[in-house]
């Protein structure tokens, strides 16, 4: 299982320059944003205000956190079209959507118009489990997987393929897009173009 082609650079450095001595670096969310095309990084306190830290501060918060998150194989970059990028054991899904991680549980939480999100299940994770349990064949290495928010729930939305047995004769792999949740794994929805309908109906 091959992942998709993304290339990640480093996340940029905050911008922030001042410091407040009662903030505690290891009760504060890293939030990653995506704004005109650059992904700045700001901060927040527990309860999701936005708080002020000295540059110095916060490099070291983000080191931290990124550090650890590494060791468990997680890692948060950004790709030369200025996405975020989520990789998890060579399966990397891009956003752009705000990104937050948690400096004290080291989770990963997505931003979203109703609230942050937090993700349980990572891309390689899901991945495998819809191809083990036969939702889809294989993936669509020319489609590069996405985080989204919809219907209430933040999904990994992947591109594969299907392959059916036509008419009892031989085999068709067809196209499928499947959007699974980010917090239990459940599938969501799948997006099949008419013909892998079709194909589908006829091979049942």
């Amino acid at each position: 299982m091959s992942a998709p082609t993304v290339t990640p650079t480093p996340l940029p450095a905050a911008k922030q320059e001042k410091t407040s001595p009662e903030i505690d670096l290891d009760k504060m969310k890293l939030k990653y944003q995506v704004r005109e095309g650059q992904v700045i990084l700001m901060a927040e306190d527990e309860n999701g205000r936005p708080i002020t830290v000295a540059e110095s501060d916060m490099r070291r918060a983000e080191i931290s956190a990124l550090g650890k998150l590494e060791k468990k194989g997680v890692t948060l970059s950004m790709t030369n079209e200025n996405r975020l990028a989520l990789s998890n054991n060579g399966i990397t899904a891009v956003t752009e959507l705000p990104i937050m991680i948690d400096t004290e549980s080291r989770s990963v939480v997505v931003d979203t118009v109703d609230g942050p999100k937090t993700v349980i299940m990572l891309p390689d994770k899901v991945l495998k489990n819809i191809i083990d349990l036969g939702i889809i064949t294989g993936v669509d290495t020319s489609v590069i997987p996405r985080i989204e928010y919809t219907g209430g729930e933040v999904v990994y939305e992947f591109g594969g393929n299907k392959t059916y047995n036509f008419l009892g004769l031989y085999e068709i792999t067809v196209p499928v897009v499947i959007s699974v949740s980010a917090e239990t794994g459940e599938v969501v929805s799948r997006n099949q173009p008419l013909l892998t309908r079709a194909v589908r109906l006829i091979s049942i």
